[in-house]
């Protein structure tokens, strides 16, 4: 999962009489997660609905954690041989994505970062006296990294994949949340629900609409203590991802370290860039091009994004300390007045 932005989903004004709003709350994948919904027609119960999310996130965890003692994605971090695995159809579809998305951002999103991850303990970034490791430790950590050294496949039995670095570790955080996200609205949708807003760890899934109006998120100015509104964006079967350092991060001789690691370099992202959201179809897709794109940096990821039609909102740090935002074309149809 990328670190979400503070954002918070907006009320919007309507001349007619409201549909009743259901709401859905709980905790999952580490963070929080919202589902807002009309249930309209639909036949199913808020109960059943509660029931499929308890199932699907622990399933999830099980497969896709590396916090959680022996779930599958554990268990084949810690094979350290080189051979075929078997995986199941979960973690192989979403191994499989990720290898396309490390493919599309030239590295950027890596899916086998999560040793260089591992080594600046970003999970824990926030210490008064951080550690931050040597060129030998950063050298020696990228060899057992690189996402063109891990193979997936899918044959009659299903899903495997195969490490050429033994040690390598695979890291599916930064586009679980948005998988989550995906796999809830699909639900939603057989169930009859078509409006609908999902929010997994901040990243969002939107549908339909908020009575007669799209859906608005709101991101915070990330240094107001006040948690003004910095930008509204409007969304209607779109999604919402956004990966950012504001909250995240060490801060050591007067160098400001993201949580965010360049696989290029094996370094945090250092420089103004605050945080970046990205506007796709599927969350997993825009949860895990915010990551890349942040990796980038500013003026690579900026370009990257123009060049590629992607509806980007940047917010950066000008040179007298104060946020601007920066956004592709793309990403002008979305921001609301």
């Amino acid at each position: 999962m990328s670190y979400a932005l503070a954002a918070m989903i907006l009320a919007g004004a309507s001349c007619r009489q409201p549909a009743t709003m259901e709401h859905l709350r709980g905790r999952a994948l580490g963070a929080g997660f919202v589902i807002k919904y009309f249930p309209g027609n639909t036949k199913v119960t808020q109960e059943e609905i509660s029931s499929y999310l308890k199932d699907f996130f622990v399933d999830l965890q099980n497969k896709t954690s590396l916090y959680q003692e022996r779930s599958e994605l554990m268990d084949i971090n810690g094979k350290d041989y080189a051979g075929q695995i078997r995986v199941s159809d979960t973690l192989g579809s979403l191994i499989s994505y990720a290898q396309g998305l490390s493919l599309e951002t030239g590295g950027y999103y890596d899916i086998t970062s999560g040793a260089i991850s591992k080594l600046w303990n970003t999970g824990g970034m926030k210490k008064v006296r951080p550690v931050i490791p040597g060129e030998p430790e950063i050298e020696a950590t990228k060899k057992r990294m690189g996402y063109e050294k891990l193979r997936v496949g899918r044959d009659d039995k299903g899903y495997y994949i195969e490490k050429q670095i033994p040690r390598m570790i695979i890291d599916l955080a930064s586009i679980t949340a948005g998988y989550a996200a995906d796999r809830i609205a699909r639900y939603l949708l057989s169930q009859g629900i078509v409006n609908f807003m999902i929010d997994v760890g901040g990243e969002f899934r939107a549908s339909g609409k908020n009575n007669s109006q799209d859906w608005l998120i709101g991101i915070e100015n990330p240094f107001d203590a006040e948690h003004a509104i910095f930008k509204t964006l409007r969304l209607k079967n779109r999604s919402m991802a956004t990966s950012g350092s504001y909250k995240n991060f060490i801060k050591k001789n007067d160098v400001r370290y993201s949580h965010i690691i360049d696989p290029h370099t094996g370094k945090p992202v250092e420089g103004s860039l605050v945080s970046v959201s990205v506007v796709q179809d599927e969350c997993m897709k825009a949860d895990g091009l915010a990551t890349a794109i942040f990796a980038m940096g500013e003026k690579r990821g900026f370009e990257f994004a123009r060049q590629k039609q992607i509806p980007v909102l940047m917010i950066v740090l000008n040179e007298k300390g104060n946020i601007e935002a920066r956004t592709t074309s793309q990403m002008d149809p979305f921001l609301a007045e």
